[in-house]
């Protein structure tokens, strides 16, 4: 009997040991989800034509927008090596889940890839006759599959220094700082950030500012002083063709 109680309890034990080992608290996991790609060869793979890609390709960058303010809705864009592309995630509050400065992995399998205002869009497939390129996400569920985020790590990111002549249309969907600008009201019944608005460099070359109606800052007024602008470099094609800058908030407006 004394050797069938000892059984029991070394048994026991091993059991217990077990359970720990099995449900104890895992360490934190920051492994770099696998890539296959990089957002610059997928902007080459794009020839002007939408398409859905039907292969495992991932890509990864860091998250440069936030639509806290509210100039950006339901998106993030993501950069690296001065390559961009916007992500339609359909979900508010998208930089509570992937803030400014967090890596992330993007699985392109299934996905639309388009573009506007120059930037790569990608996204899910419209519905027929929708009039759209490429459509929203539209739910964390489904948002989960296809995007990741590596590590709790932020690292912040800087806009590339430029001036207006250095703009390429390549570059559409990056981060950008451009300095010495000043603002030129183009009517007399322009009111605060609300819409495009024109900002001019000493050699006269112009660039424009877009924030939408509903962003947070739209209706403060705009510094008459000499200014510094960061956001996400867009171009409109519309007419003669002019670069936008999408600011991220009114911090984005440095003086």
């Amino acid at each position: 009997m004394a050797r069938l109680s000892v059984l029991i309890l070394l048994g026991g034990g091993l059991l217990c040991g077990c359970y720990d080992s099995r449900f104890g608290s895992p360490e934190r996991d920051d492994t770099v989800e696998p890539v296959t790609s990089s957002i610059a060869e997928l902007r080459k793979r794009f020839l002007g034509t939408p398409f859905v890609v039907n292969s495992d390709i991932s890509v990864n960058g860091r998250v440069v927008s936030s639509d806290q303010a509210g100039n950006f809705y339901r998106s993030i864009c993501i950069e690296k090596e001065q390559a961009a592309l916007e992500i339609l995630t359909g979900i508010d509050q998208s930089h509570n889940l992937f803030p400014v400065g967090c890596s992330v992995t993007l699985r392109l399998k299934g996905l639309t890839v388009a573009e506007k205002f120059g930037v790569l869009q990608v996204g899910a497939q419209p519905q027929s006759g929708s009039g759209y390129d490429v459509d929203y996400i539209g739910s964390l569920p489904a948002l989960e599959k296809c995007l990741v985020r590596n590590s709790e790590e932020l690292v912040d990111p800087q806009p590339a220094r430029l001036t207006i002549p250095e703009l390429d249309p390549l570059l559409c969907g990056t981060l950008v700082r451009i300095d010495n600008l000043q603002y030129t009201p183009e009517s007399e019944t322009e009111s605060g950030w609300s819409g495009y608005r024109k900002f001019v460099d000493p050699d006269g070359c112009a660039i424009h500012s877009y924030v939408r109606d509903y962003a947070d800052f739209a209706d403060r007024e705009i510094p008459e002083m000499v200014i510094s602008l960061i956001g996400i470099l867009q171009y409109d094609d519309s007419g003669e063709g002019r670069f936008l800058i999408k600011l991220r908030d009114e911090t984005d407006c440095l003086f």
